[in-house]
């Protein structure tokens, strides 16, 4: 009877045993169905630093010193003599017009002068020999006059024959056109033989070339009304060609347009243009490179910075009820951080400084070692100031 009851009791103790060995297995499975409910966040630590404000400018590659060649005259090319690419020196032969029609004009416009001179000095003789017999009142003085008025219109017909000369002579001496800079022939629009037209008032003439000094070159691009504001003279840029990948030339700002671009709005939005010097020699850069600029408005040095996407818009009412100033109504909006204390996040307001690509510098609200929520970004927009947190 007693090993039947001992067996019996085994038995039961195995029951109990298994029961509460499941009953367990089922707590812990519960635990782990139900996980942790505690969102995930990402943790950042306000640290130390230097930060740069910049503003990016995109556009092209050009010449800073480039002349536009055109002719102040009419006429054939007689003589083209370079070809684009070729490199000139100041004064130095680009094109010559057919000059036969301008040496007639300035050999006739010459004769004429002889001839007015001519006339000239005889009426000043006529002059002076009336003026002396009216002075002994032996002409009237009708014949002194009719003496004076040719004397004086021959001297008005020699200055008008001497400007005239000095139009033909320069009308003559433009069918020469020489290289007004040292420079490279970057376009060239003409050929040999070709009839040069001149502009008109309101309507530019025909651009035969251009040359352009091509060792000290610039990116001209575009900002915006917006960060043009920031933008002076003399700030230092980081220029990026995408013809050179993962290279990056130092420069600065040689020049800011103080009126916008003509028809260049977008979405009301005009923009304006910059000038942005190269120092770096690039052996192969070419105008007309697609080129970036970003250029540095503002640097802060030893400063302290959190991720930029940390830090939030909220209203005074958000906030951590410890943190809210005083005396600022609730629905004010104020700039503001999570920081993460005790497993809790606390939204904090903070002021801010200038804005880098990824940081953003602190200059008050929090100190240094701090730990603040920098994302994910969603579960920022709708993280509530309290709400129990796990990095």
């Amino acid at each position: 009877m007693v090993g039947i009851k001992f067996k019996e009791m085994s038995k039961r103790r195995k029951a109990v045993l298994i029961g509460v060995s499941g009953l367990s297995l089922l707590v812990i499975l519960l635990i782990i169905g139900r996980g942790d409910r505690r969102p995930q966040v990402e943790l950042s630590k306000v640290t130390p630093g230097n930060i740069s404000a910049t503003v990016s400018a995109s556009g092209t590659t050009q010449a800073a010193i480039s002349v536009q060649i055109s002719a102040t005259v009419p006429g054939t090319i007689e003589k083209l003599a370079v070809s684009e690419g070729q490199t000139v020196k100041k004064g130095e032969l680009l094109l010559q017009l057919d000059e036969q029609e301008y040496r007639a004009s300035l050999t006739r416009a010459e004769a004429s002068l002889q001839l007015n001179r001519a006339a000239l000095a005889q009426s000043r003789a006529m002059y002076n020999r009336a003026k002396e017999l009216f002075d002994k009142h032996l002409i009237s003085r009708q014949d002194y006059e009719n003496a004076l008025t040719q004397y004086l219109l021959d001297q008005a017909r020699v200055k008008e024959a001497a400007a005239a000369v000095d139009q033909a002579s320069h009308h003559f001496e433009s069918t020469t056109i020489n290289s007004p800079i040292d420079g490279t022939v970057t376009q060239l629009s003409v050929e040999q033989g070709e009839q040069v037209v001149i502009g008109l008032p309101n309507v530019p003439g025909v651009v035969l070339m251009t040359i352009a000094d091509m060792s000290k070159m610039q990116v001209h691009g575009e900002v915006s009304e917006v960060d043009v504001v920031s933008i002076k003279a003399g700030q230092k840029s980081f220029i990026t060609i995408e013809a050179f990948v993962d290279s990056v030339f130092d420069g600065s700002v040689a020049e800011v347009a103080m009126s916008p671009i003509n028809g260049n709005s977008v979405g009301g939005v005009v923009n304006f243009l910059i000038k942005v010097n190269i120092y770096d020699s690039i052996p192969g850069l070419l105008p007309g490179m697609t080129a970036f600029a970003d250029i540095v408005t503002a640097s802060h040095d030893t400063v302290l910075l959190v991720p930029i996407q940390s830090v939030l818009t909220k209203t005074v009412e958000q906030l951590a009820p410890q943190f809210r100033p005083k005396d600022i109504p609730l629905q004010t909006e104020v700039q503001a951080v999570f920081i993460v204390e005790h497993g809790k996040a606390y939204l904090v307001p903070v002021n801010t400084g200038i804005a880098g690509r990824d940081y953003i510098e602190i200059t008050s609200g929090l100190k240094l070692s701090e730990v603040v929520i920098s994302g994910p970004f969603a579960l920022l927009q709708k993280l509530r100031s309290g709400t129990a947190v796990r990095g």
